[in-house]
């Protein structure tokens, strides 16, 4: 009946809880992966690929947004992350499966120079492979880079490559 029915959902299930100590299945705070070496191995290999793609020194706009990116990410105990997101997208790729990305990493231009996505979220601009010169979408007409027309580089004559999607890092 009702009444034994309030005695064992209510009565004696309060009785058990009184005896037992408070407890949290899961503790306050963070608890990422550790993988030794996580942030210097980040931190290099977006050097690597920025100074490949864009010449060594950077331009000051690209200094500026893999500094700010990777200095948030590794300050913050994402490094490892990143690590993590791109052994598995290595990995994918050499079983022959492609792999896309979305959401922050989509924004992210450190995730562009580690290898986890092919998004480079710069604003648009042309960047000859060849002699590294760059320019960039001066008259706002192009959110994305693939969307200019074709170009040659002025400075040495080769066909300029179409790079970026103008997404800031903080969306």
């Amino acid at each position: 009946g009702e009444e034994k029915a309030f005695e064992v959902v209510v009565t004696n299930t309060n009785k058990i809880a009184d005896m037992i100590e408070p407890m949290k299945p899961v503790p306050e705070g963070k608890f990422p992966p550790h993988i030794d070496g996580a942030e210097e191995y980040l931190r290099n290999v977006c050097e690597e690929r920025a100074a490949a793609m864009y010449g060594t020194p950077l331009p000051d706009v690209i200094r500026a947004r893999l500094d700010k990116e990777l200095n948030s990410i590794i300050d913050n105990g994402y490094a490892v992350m990143y690590r993590s997101a791109e052994m598995l997208v290595d990995k994918s790729m050499e079983a022959g499966y492609l792999v896309g990305s979305r959401g922050s990493v989509g924004s992210s231009f450190a995730a562009t120079m580690a290898g986890i996505t092919e998004v480079n979220p710069l604003a648009a601009h042309y960047l000859c492979p060849k002699c590294k010169n760059i320019e960039w979408d001066e008259t706002g007409e192009y959110d994305c880079g693939v969307d200019m027309p074709d170009m040659v580089c002025p400075v040495c004559g080769t066909p300029y490559t179409k790079q970026g999607f103008t997404i800031p890092f903080e969306t």
